[in-house]
């Protein structure tokens, strides 16, 4: 989690008038106005972040925005700057897991041919992602029901987004009733055993869903063999994966949710300056030593050097030499890019 702490004004910090659920675009707005757009940016995912950990922890009944920037690192004010409410933060949570869910699943198409392996790609990646991140999936599939009807109605939109994106790309005929209805009771058939196995925090792995779950999808379209042989294929599917040993298709969007692409030392508290120096670099590839400095409040050059030459030595940034006098240019790896996403 990226924190970044600010030191709170003295001034009474009261909620800015805002409606609930800003877009992507208003919120970029937002963060462009601010007088360090990079640190804006920065401060918003801390806070999206932190909301994704009170309200797994909590429920969101029982959340507060105090918990959250105490959380977060951050002050109230500009929480408020940013969100506006309790209720717009968590709808960005929910809007920004949608998206994430998206290019999962598209990742996934693209290893594949046939419809049905599509599918089978798409639900193996996604399970793999919940597995990898049990509180997001929490808060996404579980937390999202109790959290009133305004979360209900955001929840389906994106839902019939997704919906709509999966029929486009990989039914095997072109929307219809009948279409729309199988896919409906399809996709709430996943999100309801996905829901009930949350529940329970069962220890067994996600994966192991694979096989009931890819049945209950081609259902509709397949006879009782050829949905009996998808059953096995997924299951040997979901054995490989939890072995190690993934088909060539899915390495790249498993990879994406692998812990074991990030480094240790990026995984704890005060390795946040190096998070932050990858979250920069995503927006702002090219930079220069002393930019990234002045980006994230670095006084010293000799400091900056030190964490570029970290992030170097993990495999995370390339530094390009521009020649004798000139400025080095610093850009994310394939790595670190997995990683600032």
């Amino acid at each position: 989690m990226v924190s970044v702490r600010v030191q709170p004004s003295a001034s009474a910090h009261r909620p800015r008038a805002q409606p609930c659920g800003q877009t992507p675009d208003e919120l970029s707005s937002i963060e462009e106005a601010s007088p360090n757009p990079v640190l804006a940016r920065l401060q918003r995912t801390a806070i999206l972040e932190a909301t994704i950990q009170v309200v797994a922890d909590r429920g969101f009944a029982r959340a507060s925005v105090g918990l959250v920037t105490r959380r977060a690192g951050v002050s109230s004010r500009t929480f408020y700057e940013l969100f506006g409410s309790l209720q717009g933060c968590f709808v960005a949570v929910l809007d920004a897991g949608a998206q994430h869910v998206a290019r999962t699943i598209l990742t996934a198409f693209q290893g594949e041919t046939v419809w049905v392996d599509g599918m089978r790609s798409a639900l193996a990646a996604l399970l793999v992602l919940f597995e990898s991140d049990p509180a997001r999936a929490r808060v996404w599939h579980v937390e999202t029901l109790a959290a009133g009807q305004w979360a209900l109605e955001r929840r389906q939109r994106n839902l019939a987004a997704l919906r709509s994106l999966i029929v486009e790309h990989w039914y095997p005929e072109p929307e219809t009733d009948r279409i729309c209805l199988a896919s409906e009771g399809a996709m709430a058939g996943v999100l309801g055993v996905l829901h009930t196995r949350l529940l329970a925090s069962s220890e067994e792995p996600l994966l192991t869903l694979l096989g009931p779950l890819m049945g209950l999808v081609v259902a509709p379209f397949v006879d009782a063999d050829v949905r009996a042989r998808e059953i096995a294929c997924s299951r040997r599917l979901a054995c490989e994966v939890l072995e190690g040993r993934p088909p060539a298709s899915l390495e790249c969007v498993l990879s994406l949710q692998s812990e074991r692409l990030a480094p240790r030392s990026l995984r704890i508290p005060r390795s946040a300056r190096m998070q932050q120096c990858l979250a920069f670099l995503a927006g702002a590839p090219g930079s220069s030593n002393s930019e990234i400095a002045a980006a994230l409040g670095i006084v010293h050059s000799s400091q900056a050097s030190k964490l570029l030459s970290q992030l170097v030595e993990r495999g995370l940034v390339a530094k390009r030499s521009n020649g004798p006098g000139k400025r080095n240019a610093f850009t994310l790896t394939n790595l670190g890019q997995l990683l600032a996403d």
